[in-house]
Order: structure tokens, then C-alpha cells, then sequence
């Protein structure tokens, strides 16, 4: 992945507030998607339909009663282009069970980027410092299969040396279970949301038993990137 500082990346910054669309992100874990998985092939897509358009994507999370019922959303605010707006909306909307819709104004000085279009590229936050450029090759969560899901999330070049034999796998009745394999890193870039469904994968615990937490003992949000999760425990 091409990366870059955070200080090479030209954001868009005005207006302020800006126009938002929202997502219920109960709806979204319950559906089995996280932001950054739905957002990514989208926005690329579109950065590639309209290279000649720049934006910047914030987000910003806040309780709210929008949906008819008090529940947490994330408020994705656009600075730029109408058209990526409604290429975030779209993106959303075609997800079965996903409640989402156009919504309030957000203070940008409260959120954060989260995704950057500029010359038909789109670039995705890494971690605080850095940025990388979201590729063909990027794999993403929605529309991909279990297998494809855990071999994007895991990092080929980060491999731990140690085999490991799973002893839930081989007492199961469950033939699915994995039965041996290498464990190898989790990419930076990966959501922790993708990463905590790998694990409940890898050793066939129920869904949501899963929490990675921080240094706090608080489970980080599903659509925060394992490059976030290291840097709290560093």
C-alpha cells in the first residue's frame, strides 16, 4: 500500500458544519458490516468515475433519536462535492437491514477524516501520522466471502512462526472449524470489526463473544483500524 504523512494529504475543511448522511450502527454491526468496509469500494469507484473531484469524508459518532428510537449513530459529514454525499448514502442504502439517511449538519472541528478523494484516488487513514491509498487489490469486507474476508484481514507479510493446532477443531462435530493452520499478523488497516470476526471464525466462538479492548479494558469500535489498537497499547 502507497501510505503517506498525514501533512501531504490536502483536506478539504469548509464548510463547517457540514451536510451529513447517518448511519444506525446497531443496524450496521447487526448486518455484519462495519463503516470503513461499506465506504471503501464505493468511494473508489466513485474516485475513479470523477478523478477531476476532490473530498474529504469526516466522521463523527453521537448518540442520537433520529431513527425514532435512542440508539448510537455515525455521521458521516462530506466536505466537497455534493456527489460523493449521495455516493455515501448509496452506499449504505444497498445494504439489507443497514438503517441510514440523510441527516444534520456536523461540526467538523468535532469529527475526524476518515477517507480522502483526490485525484482519482481515495485514501484511507491509517493512523494518526500516516495515510494509504486504497488499491484495486484493497479487499473488502461487503460482498466478499468468509475466506476472502480472513485473508484480507490477515497481513502475508507478517507471518508468526509458531503452527498452531486448534483443540476446539478437532474434538468438534463441526467439520467447518479450521483444523490447523499458520497464524499470521493482522494488517494494520484492517477494521477491528473484520479482525474480531476473524478470530470468531478461526475458532468457532459465537458471534460477538469477541471484544478488542484498549488499555482502559474499553472494546474499541468496530470501525477503528488495528493500526489504532496497537498505537493505545504501545
Amino acid at each position: 500500500m502507497t501510505e503517506r504523512n498525514v501533512r501531504e494529504i490536502d483536506f478539504l475543511r469548509k464548510p463547517d458544519p457540514a451536510p451529513s448522511v447517518e448511519i444506525d450502527v446497531d443496524s450496521l454491526e447487526t448486518a455484519g458490516f462495519d463503516v470503513d468496509d461499506v465506504l471503501r469500494p464505493a468511494l473508489r469507484r466513485f474516485a475513479e468515475k470523477y478523478p477531476q473531484l476532490n473530498a474529504t469524508i469526516y466522521l463523527y459518532n453521537s448518540p442520537s433519536v433520529n431513527f425514532g428510537n435512542e440508539s448510537w449513530s455515525a455521521f458521516l459529514g462530506v466536505c466537497g462535492n455534493e456527489k460523493v454525499l449521495h455516493a455515501v448514502r448509496d452506499a449504505f442504502s444497498a445494504c439489507t437491514g443497514v438503517r441510514s439517511q440523510f441527516s444534520d449538519y456536523i461540526p467538523l472541528r468535532s469529527a475526524y477524516a476518515r477517507f480522502h478523494i483526490e485525484n482519482g484516488g481515495l485514501w484511507q487513514i491509517i493512523d494518526d501520522a500516516s495515510w494509504g491509498l486504497v488499491s484495486d487489490e484493497e479487499h473488502c469486507h461487503a460482498g466478499m466471502s468468509a475466506q476472502e474476508d480472513l485473508e484480507a484481514a490477515l497481513d502475508d507479510d507478517e507471518p508468526l512462526e509458531d503452527d498452531w493446532d486448534s483443540e476446539v477443531s478437532e474434538n468438534s462435530e463441526d467439520a467447518s472449524l479450521p483444523r490447523r493452520g499458520r497464524l499470521r499478523a493482522a494488517r494494520s488497516d484492517a477494521s477491528v470489526g473484520t479482525i474480531r470476526e476473524t478470530i470468531e471464525q478461526l475458532f468457532g466462538l459465537p458471534p460477538g463473544s469477541v471484544a478488542l479492548c484498549g488499555p482502559d479494558k474499553r472494546p474499541l469500535r468496530a470501525d477503528a483500524t488495528i493500526a489504532t489498537l496497537r498505537r493505545r497499547w504501545e
